[in-house]
């Protein structure tokens, strides 16, 4: 059996215009050691994302509540 690894380092997301500010600011509230950067309209984080629940809680937040849906 072969055990494999994915290493995250940035998650990117398209985001609406009037909404990326409350989003930046929301992630720098919950996880201040992660760098935001932003390029138009495409918010990313990189930084330590190994931990699955702070990934699923980053997905949830740059989605704006959609995760688990098509998004």
């Amino acid at each position: 059996m072969v055990m494999r690894t994915i290493e995250v380092k940035k998650i990117s997301f398209e985001v609406e215009k009037d909404k990326i500010r409350a989003i930046i600011k929301k992630i720098k509230e919950l996880y201040d050691d992660l760098k935001v950067t932003r390029e138009g309209n495409i918010v990313s984080v990189s930084g330590d994302l190994d931990n699955y629940k702070k990934r699923n809680m980053l997905i949830y937040i740059l989605t704006g509540g959609k995760h688990g849906q098509n998004i």
